[in-house]
């Protein structure tokens, strides 16, 4: 069993020219780590000169998702709307001026320019890291923050509800495994949507089933199948 729970593991962090970025921009996307402990593990598992490059490798990749991100929000947000703009009223100066400041502050915003030239992801990455406590919760962390990092928030929104599988893991303490016999795989189209509907009025009806009150109409549907057959 450990010589199968070490395969699985070489399979999945032993090469980390195959592996997800993903889990790596989920790390990063943690505002309780960022990068600040990621080149030391990276120097641990892989030594130092292998570390270092996989290293950048993460940071270059995690930077061109996050271009891609940009190019996308910025050209949809830019998009003129197909409302018709109704007549506008007079407006005082100073509220002119102050519309005029928050355009020209959201155009710097999408372009980049923000903050000394520098966008949402070098922004996030130069801040300090937040303090680790049970109740710190990284959802809600970017929630309150998406509108001091409007396109980074939506790319830790979409990373960061990817889920974690446990099945490779699981299935290494199977004494079985996985088992694929001639019933198994004899399900049709058809069974297989007769099953999920089946399941789904089960649910719905949200009453025990009584297997005893439900025995002659079984019977009485299993003579029907056959004699169909």
């Amino acid at each position: 069993m450990g010589k199968i729970m070490k395969e699985k593991f070489h399979k999945y962090w032993g090469d980390p020219d195959k592996m997800n970025m993903v889990i790596f921009f989920a790390n990063i996307l943690d505002p309780r780590d960022k990068l600040e402990y990621m080149p030391l593990q990276f120097s641990q598992l892989y030594g130092e000169e292998k570390g270092d490059h996989y290293f950048d490798k993460v940071k270059y990749t995690l930077t061109s998702l996050f271009e891609a991100y940009v190019a996308e929000y910025s050209t949809s947000e830019s998009q003129p709307s197909n409302v018709q703009s109704q007549p506008e009223k007079c407006i005082p100066i100073g509220r002119v001026q102050s519309r005029l400041k928050s355009q020209l502050k959201k155009q710097k915003m999408e372009s980049g320019a923000l903050d000394n030239k520098r966008n949402d992801l070098e922004v996030y990455l130069g801040e300090a890291i937040v303090d680790d406590s049970d109740e710190f919760d990284v959802l809600r962390w970017w929630k309150v923050n998406s509108e001091r990092f409007p396109i980074l928030s939506k790319m830790a929104r979409d990373l960061l509800a990817v889920p974690i599988s446990t099945v490779a893991s699981e299935s290494t303490f199977s004494t079985s495994g996985r088992v694929l016999d001639n019933f198994r795989s004899s399900l049709t189209p058809k069974i297989i949507q007769a099953l999920v509907c089946t399941q789904d009025w089960l649910r719905e009806s949200n009453e025990p089933i009584s297997l005893e009150e439900n025995l002659d109409e079984l019977e009485n549907f299993e003579k029907g199948t056959s004699v169909i057959v």
